[in-house]
């Protein structure tokens, strides 16, 4: 199969003037015959609806891969939370055992699983059992930080359209109305109601935010107003529009709250290492029983990097923490001693939840969003049913600089260069956007010319290839080791420090109680 070859340099002046003599369709012949393009054959091409549906079915496998992996994640930390919340739970239950008789919880569980520690009586259909049996208020437990996280995230930047960015687009200026009317004809096109439309200073690229069709904004920067022609903007926005309309904003949603769940639980697994630290979880804590916009915008910073410290650690108390340290070097103070039930069940699972979201499900979500940004590419050749629009628009977009945008809408943006820093989804090592070259090769076999990037992907040999295969499969099996052994880990410290105080004070209080 032949591909497109790249042009050797940008669009030219000349281009554009041979399009406003000739027509732009004659103009892009001519360039294609000036620069050598190996135009795709009929076999070759590919029909939008085609590559909708080959993008949407990738997607969705890997998506599939990311439920699996949020499924074993999400039972794996419920189980690690189990010891905390059993013996809270039945220590609650001791201390109403004072006033009014109640069963004793902690003694019946503990009798449930004593088997398992017997080989005359272990089997695995017990152990089973008993790990799903302690894994419910876990999963509770979890289900209400969800809850809560989406109900919290709803009043963020990312989501919420109440407090919009930037100003309204001003009916006297060309450019701003042209936008307009850009936007309600591709809207139109893809019969979903009309986004709102946001300018904001400097920055020649565009991005869509909001959690489903009725509640998007378009931000658009000042650059791309004067930078791109009207069929350029029609391919730009034709982009955005279709991808709201292939449900790229509840699925955001959807991918935001899962990584602030595990982002979350990292943190509270730092609570042990820093007061700073305990202080900054307490606000995000609050922020959950009563979101603001705020306070959500600040959740959405901290749990994106969960193993960065708090920033007020250096700015406000580096100098206490100084004279804590001296004057307790040698010795814990009262606050770890009474942290350290929390030593195995919290602490060990947000680790664990933290690396595993962020070498793993992270990497994932980006492929998939990589997917969905074809998707949407393919979507608006559906809507303009010109693609070399797009391609023009993405040239001007990615050479010409995409900047302008803060973080958390980058992974909603036309184009991007490296991780999307600041917001919960395109945090990680791998980047959401499709490479250049891909993505102007698959424009071109849905019948784009106009390829202007000249940067090709490193070519590999096979023995590069396998020997990167390897060492991938060789640091996938050490993370899972590690993943192992910090379980293992979590389970000795609950029942060293969780667990063996728990029955202590159980038993005070059944000797107190009835």
């Amino acid at each position: 199969m032949s591909s497109p070859q790249m042009a050797a340099g940008p669009l030219f002046d000349r281009d554009a003037a041979r399009a406003r003599t000739i027509g732009p369709a004659a103009a892009r012949r001519m360039q294609a015959e000036e620069r050598g393009w190996v135009p795709w054959t009929a076999p070759e091409r590919e029909d939008f609806f085609a590559a909708i549906a080959r993008h949407r079915r990738a997607s969705w496998r890997i998506t599939y891969a990311c439920v699996f992996a949020i499924a074993v994640l999400t039972l794996v930390v419920a189980v690690l939370l189990s010891p905390l919340l059993i013996c809270l739970l039945g220590l609650l239950v001791d201390i109403v055992n004072v006033i009014v008789p109640m069963p004793d919880v902690l003694g019946g569980f503990g009798r449930y699983i004593d088997p398992l520690f017997d080989e005359k009586t272990f089997t695995y259909t017990r152990l089973v059992r008993a790990a799903a049996l302690a894994a419910i208020p876990g999963l509770l437990v979890m289900g209400v930080i969800v809850l809560a996280l989406n109900r919290a995230l709803k009043r963020s930047p990312l989501f919420d359209a109440s407090e919009l960015p930037g100003r309204a687009p001003a009916s006297a200026v060309l450019a701003e109305q042209r936008l307009i009317n850009v936007v309600e004809e591709m809207a139109l096109a893809a019969s979903i109601p009309p986004p709102n439309v946001r300018i904001i200073p400097g920055g020649i690229n565009a991005a869509v935010f909001g959690r489903d069709e009725a509640h998007t904004t378009i931000l658009a920067g000042e650059g791309l107003l004067t930078t791109l022609s009207r069929a350029e903007m029609q391919g730009a926005v034709a982009h955005l529009i279709g991808s709201i309309a292939g449900g790229d904003m509840p699925i955001g949603l959807r991918a935001a709250v899962t990584f602030a769940v595990f982002g979350l639980l990292a943190r509270l697994g730092g609570v042990l290492g820093s007061r700073n630290e305990f202080y900054n979880v307490a606000r995000l804590i609050r922020t959950l029983l009563w979101p603001t916009r705020a306070g959500a915008a600040k959740l959405i910073h901290d749990v994106a990097d969960p193993f960065r410290p708090a920033e007020q650690d250096e700015a406000q108390t580096n100098s206490s923490n100084q004279r804590d340290r001296q004057a307790n070097k040698n010795q814990l103070t009262w606050r770890e001693w009474a942290m350290m039930p929390l030593m195995g069940p919290v602490a060990m699972s947000g680790f664990v939840s933290g690396i595993v979201s962020n070498s793993l499900l992270e990497p994932l979500v980006s492929f998939a969003w990589r997917r969905r940004k074809y998707m949407a590419d393919a979507a608006a050749v559906r809507l303009t049913r010109d693609p070399d629009t797009l391609a023009a628009a993405l040239h001007e977009i990615i050479e010409k600089g995409s900047t302008g945008l803060q973080g958390w809408t980058l992974h909603m943006a036309i184009a991007g260069g490296g991780p999307a820093r600041g917001g919960l989804l395109g945090g990680g090592v791998v980047s959401i956007f499709p490479p250049t070259t891909r993505r102007y090769k698959a424009l071109g076999r849905l019948g784009a010319t106009l390829q202007p990037i000249a940067r090709e992907r490193p070519v590999f040999s096979r023995a590069t290839m396998v020997l990167m295969g390897a060492l991938s499969a060789l640091v996938a099996g050490l993370m899972t080791f590690a993943v192992v052994l910090l379980i293992w880990l979590s389970f000795a410290l609950s029942g060293l420090f969780t667990i063996m105080p728990a029955a202590l004070l159980h038993a005070l209080l059944r000797w107190v109680g009835h």
